[in-house]
């Protein structure tokens, strides 16, 4: 019997791989995404100035609406509406996941279900941030080299103050379970995936929006409460306040529902004959960790 070729699918390649969902229109949606809502929160300012007379110099509606529309746009950009648009239409779900259409270095700036390259960029995103937090903490040495010289304003200096312990506790409580338990713990148990392979790939995307949404509080004057938050310094604190805020948000809701995924396909999706017993002490410490997760952030 002869075997029947089957013709190979032609694959983009150059700039037209440009055309479509990736990082590049994630963040070009994303910056529609901002004009619109600080569009939408500009509006709803000016109709309420009489409430909001105490701020009148302050559009804290107009930075957060745009920060979340903002967020939601690199989302669609990156093509996460793709799948329950299509199923909501009666579209079936397509055969080839997305780990099979893209191939080579350009899979990393694009959604993808193979938790094999969603550790690798967790690995490299979290990597960047981390020396993004380290630069911050030089900068914060770099202003108490002489006590008598100053290289940044008092509120300057908070802000790196702020900007490094958030981005060191938002990179580093994910810099385990994100890179590592993603990558090793479906191949411990026998699995061919995670349980909920978008979701996997959405946890690591809301947190990159969040650490970039954290960058930009210097536009707004960052905040001078520290890493902390506490009050009373936070009831004072500037537009760049809602950036922190967001932040936190974003980052909580990434962590949380990395936990969900993570304990359920360790419950669920182990191999036949991979009982409880036979875990490897690395799953059962992920296991542990992502509960921990699940139900408490540490946040």
């Amino acid at each position: 019997m002869s075997a029947i070729a089957m013709p190979a699918t032609a694959r983009p390649t150059g700039w037209r791989r440009l055309i479509g969902f990736n990082i590049l229109t994630g963040i070009l949606l994303g910056i529609v995404g901002w004009l619109v809502g600080h569009f939408i929160g500009d509006h709803i300012h000016g109709a309420n100035l009489h409430y909001y007379a105490a701020q009148a110099g302050e559009n804290d509606i107009a930075i957060m609406l745009g920060y979340v529309l903002g967020v939601v746009g690199f989302l669609v950009g990156l093509g996460f509406a793709n799948y329950p648009l299509k199923r909501m239409l009666g579209h079936p779900p397509s055969l080839a996941e997305r780990e099979s259409e893209e191939e080579g270095v350009f899979r990393y700036f694009t959604l993808s279900t193979d938790h094999k390259v969603v550790a690798k960029q967790y690995m490299v995103g979290i990597g960047v941030f981390f020396f993004v937090a380290g630069l911050n903490a030089m900068l914060i040495r770099t202003e108490l080299l002489q006590p008598d010289v100053h290289v940044f304003g008092a509120n300057q200096y908070l802000t790196l103050v702020g900007m490094h312990g958030s981005m060191m506790m938002g990179t580093m409580t994910s810099g385990l379970l994100g890179p590592f338990a993603t990558f090793l713990v479906p191949l411990m148990i026998g699995s061919r995936r995670m349980a909920f392979s978008r979701l996997s790939a959405f946890t690591f995307w809301v947190l990159m929006a969040g650490e970039v949404i954290l960058l930009t509080t210097i536009f707004f004057g960052g905040f001078q409460t520290g890493w902390t938050g506490y009050q009373p310094l936070g009831a004072q604190g500037t537009a760049g306040y809602d950036a922190y805020i967001l932040f936190f948000g974003l980052v909580g809701l990434s962590m949380t529902l990395f936990g969900f995924n993570l304990v359920v396909t360790i419950t669920t999706m182990r191999a036949r004959g991979m009982t409880w017993s036979r875990l490897p002490i690395f799953v059962w410490g992920a296991y542990t960790t992502a509960w921990l997760m699940m139900l408490a952030a540490p946040m």
